[in-house]
């Protein structure tokens, strides 16, 4: 049985570790490796041990059941629009590598990863090279800070209405589709480009039998147009995750204020 005296640690404990754990279990592993859940969950732990000590309040001892309910449920749908806006604005890149292959005809076998999510080739790279981008970039601390700004505008325990989280659903994923039509829009110029040049020159000089060569070329333009995009690729993913991010904020703070 629960002494009374741990009760204060306890449940601020239990409020902030359902947040943190229910947004970095929406975040996808970028690993190919078991246990990533259990990593996950021991992160969120760690986080909720550091940060219980600044949040404890000796009223929630007296809460009722039921209201006590409704706050978890609340910090676990922030916790999932919080992850799911994140997890969005990364689905943009397998969108945007989805396109590339389809228009390029280079539409290689897809294979699933770690968290069950299934991509293709070209969405794995641009993933890889925009993460590992934000990561040099300092992206993670920016992450990082992003979510321990939630706990000051939105205390533990607290209670949200459902709009202003579906609001940051709704406009999360207008940036992921604005992130992949950033990314693949100079690509996919540069393909229809060189579609219609082939197309002419084999309509010109039939006996070239050009269009032999079509697939290979449009294989080689690819990766020489990949090759010089990604300082490119990298620019726009990172500037549009801090676009993600301020907005979460900026919803928050709305929010807790209203």
């Amino acid at each position: 049985m629960i002494t009374a005296p741990v009760l204060p640690l306890l449940i601020p404990f239990l409020l902030i570790f359902t947040r943190i754990s229910s947004t970095l279990l929406l975040l996808p592993s970028f690993s190919l490796v078991t246990g990533s859940l259990r990593i996950k969950l021991l992160l969120s732990a760690m986080a909720a041990f550091l940060l219980t000590p600044i949040y404890i309040r000796g009223d929630l001892v007296s809460v009722a059941s039921g209201h006590l309910l409704f706050m978890f449920e609340s910090e676990l749908l922030l916790g999932f629009a919080c992850g799911l806006s994140g997890r969005l604005v990364i689905s943009g890149l397998h969108m945007g590598g989805q396109l590339i292959g389809q228009v390029s005809g280079i539409t290689l076998s897809e294979f699933t990863l770690a968290d069950e999510t299934t991509t293709t080739i070209h969405g794995r790279l641009l993933v890889l090279i925009g993460i590992s981008s934000f990561l040099v970039m300092g992206g993670h601390r920016q992450v990082v800070q992003a979510l321990l700004d939630s706990f000051q505008f939105v205390s533990p325990g607290a209670i949200l209405p459902a709009t202003p989280l579906a609001d940051l659903l709704r406009d999360t994923g207008g940036l992921a589709f604005q992130l992949s039509v950033r990314i693949t829009a100079p690509i996919l110029l540069a393909m229809l480009t060189a579609l219609i040049a082939v197309a002419m020159l084999n309509r010109t000089l039939p006996q070239l039998n050009i269009m032999a060569i079509g697939h290979n070329l449009n294989a080689l333009l690819l990766f020489v147009v990949l090759l010089f995009s990604v300082g490119g690729i990298a620019w726009v993913f990172q500037d549009q995750m801090v676009v993600a991010l301020e907005h979460m904020q900026q919803v928050l703070r709305n929010a807790a204020t209203t």
